[in-house]
């Protein structure tokens, strides 16, 4: 059996996804027999790909289904929209003091859970009725950690 990591995924995917790209780009412009080739190709890596894809859709699936469910446990209105935090009662590791929700400030302490952080971002959106609500990341720089929402 054979194993591929994300990112290996994600290298081969964005690969394929250049392949199509010069494939649309050489279309009418190089020999047939020559675009079919590479057409083939291409639906050789989709056929090849399909069980990782499927694969990487059921794990998206399972990420927003744990985050809905905390979302709705506590009562939530913001969406956590960051996947690459596998546990949301783990340290978040960010040292800063203060939080910045859309240019305002709010005192925190340091080292909290990724759920606690939640916690403060989702009171400060709702206090401030935000229509960007959507956790996406946080940058940490000179004390201060400052969310990144989307809409």
């Amino acid at each position: 059996m054979f194993t591929i990591s994300k990112s290996e995924f994600k290298d081969v995917h964005n690969g394929l996804c250049m392949i199509r790209n010069l494939h649309d780009q050489i279309d009418g412009v190089l020999d047939p027999k020559i675009v079919k080739n590479i057409e083939n190709a291409i639906l050789l890596l989709d056929s090849g790909l399909r069980s990782v894809y499927d694969q990487d859709n059921k794990w998206f699936d399972n990420k927003i289904s744990y985050f809905r469910e905390i979302s709705s446990d506590q009562g939530f209105k913001t969406v956590w929209s960051m996947f690459s935090v596998n546990d949301i009662y783990e340290s978040s590791g960010y040292i800063a003091s203060t939080l910045v929700v859309n240019d305002k400030e709010y005192p925190m302490q340091s080292m909290l859970s990724w759920i606690e952080l939640w916690k403060l971002v989702d009171t400060a959106v709702v206090e401030q009725d935000d229509y960007h609500y959507f956790i996406e990341d946080f940058v940490c720089k000179d004390g201060k950690l400052t969310v990144i929402l989307g809409s």
